[in-house]
């Protein structure tokens, strides 16, 4: 069957954006024809897309007018398409109708819910909301923000927490407390979410973890695949999902608005290691009660068999002139939207470049820092060789001259010294040379000879 997504926006991994792309995928794995049109369309969903291989478009670019089998409303965009080209082009279309929140303006159900076939709100919360709108609760019917079943499946985390993830567009300063406090208790931590770190969730991602930290969709991706999961975010939330609140959360659709319980991060991070064992027991049982309801495949199968009985619509005049009216009301909204999208990215590109110029500014401060200090140390050191050079220089010429001194003495006495005996060898001379040393001589050997035989006494 041709089949026609249309989505107020696809542009960051949100819920509705989630629940465009899991559709038209679950459509498509049934042998549809799929396309899908939107307001607004940007990175990183439309690589996304892309690499989906399903074709879609901008709103203002769609000129299909043979109409679709089916078409998967949300926001507003099927009364923007009627307001060009009329009525007629949802004549022999299923139409259904979503709804995913119960406070949004966007998901406000507009006139096209008085002609869509069925009614799909993603919790019981939403669909109590759609009945305070005047839609009759027979028309509507909870789809449970269902997951594809590529999530049915055993993950087996491990006995003890050792890897946690955060899933999380606006994780609040106490989730971020209690990442830092996990880690110090070497338990790994990982965030995917805005800002930093968009992707799509898929089984194997959540399957390198061993529990969960997130609201909405996750929950039933965790559930599924039989993950721990811990419902706290912006809105603040139970904890651990349990037997005694499985259903209360549910009924909000996992939002955590159930009970608006904000904790501290220290509180956080006591209570994902302190009930992590008892979570990990109650996942599985959680699981084998409710899984079959929060598998999408179970919702699509049942309008493509609802799609196939469908019959022509004839719609009265005046409905066709208030669609037609809400439309271009809705046209403008869209465009006004598709305006506000495009500053708030390059509002975020303007600021990631001025954050990556304060980074590289930063970087170059400390590199100057580093290298001042590096020139003063070097400077200091050149002082210190140069004192000490100075000083070594000082020494030596003391020493040089002292030596010098030391010398000259030295010289002045081996010239007396060589003087006296100059003069003490001209006297022995005189004394050999005179007479009474010659007449003496008979008398000092007979001194020699006595003194010899004293010695042998």
């Amino acid at each position: 069957m041709r089949t026609l997504i249309l989505t107020n926006h696809l542009s960051q991994f949100g819920g509705s954006e989630i629940v465009a792309l899991e559709a038209a995928d679950e459509f498509r794995n049934a042998g549809c024809q799929v396309t899908i049109v939107s307001g607004y369309i940007d990175q990183p969903v439309k690589s996304e897309l892309q690499n989906m291989g399903i074709p879609f478009l901008l709103v203002d670019e769609f000129h299909n007018r043979d109409g679709f089998d089916i078409i998967w409303s949300q926001h507003h965009l099927l009364s923007y398409l009627i307001s060009k080209w009329g009525s007629d082009i949802i004549s022999n279309s299923y139409i259904v109708s979503v709804s995913l929140s119960a406070f949004h303006p966007l998901e406000v159900p507009g006139a096209v819910a008085d002609v869509a076939d069925i009614i799909l709100a993603n919790s019981p919360e939403t669909a109590r909301k759609l009945t305070e709108f005047g839609i009759h609760p027979d028309r509507v019917k909870v789809f449970y923000n269902a997951a594809p079943n590529s999530f049915l499946r055993e993950c087996n985390p491990s006995e003890t927490l050792k890897k946690l993830l955060i899933i999380s567009n606006h994780a609040p300063p106490e989730v971020l407390d209690a990442s830092a406090i996990l880690h110090s208790r070497n338990i790994s931590v990982d965030h995917i979410g805005k800002p930093y770190n968009q992707a799509r969730i898929t089984p194997a991602t959540i399957g390198n973890y061993d529990a969960l930290l997130t609201i909405g969709k996750s929950v039933q991706y965790a559930i599924l695949s039989g993950i721990p999961v811990y419902i706290y975010d912006h809105f603040g939330g139970p904890g651990w999902l349990s037997l005694n609140n499985s259903h209360d959360a549910e009924d909000f659709n996992f939002s955590g608005r159930c009970c608006n319980r904000i904790l501290s991060g220290r509180d956080i991070a006591d209570e994902i290691t302190d009930g992590y064992s008892a979570a990990l027991e109650a996942i599985q049982v959680i699981k084998d009660r409710v899984s079959s309801k929060y598998l999408l495949h179970n919702y699509v199968s049942e309008v493509l068999s609802l799609a196939k009985q469908r019959v022509q619509r004839s719609i009265p005049q005046d409905m066709s002139s208030l669609l037609r009216r809400e439309g271009a009301t809705c046209g403008e909204l869209v465009n006004h939207l598709r305006l506000t999208y495009q500053q708030s990215n390059l509002i975020k590109h303007l600021e990631a470049t001025i954050a990556d110029m304060e980074s590289a500014r930063t970087s170059q401060l400390d590199e100057i820092e580093h290298k001042s200090r590096t020139l003063d140390e070097l400077s200091d050191k050149f002082s210190a060789l140069e004192s000490e050079h100075t000083l070594l220089r000082d020494t030596y010429k003391t020493a040089v001259r002292s030596l010098r001194a030391e010398a000259g003495t030295m010289a002045d006495d081996i010239t007396r010294l060589s003087r006296a005996l100059t003069a003490a060898q001209h006297d022995l001379d005189l004394v050999l040379k005179s007479t009474s040393w010659k007449i003496t001589k008979p008398l000092r050997a007979l001194k020699q000879t006595l003194s010899n035989l004293r010695g042998f006494s």
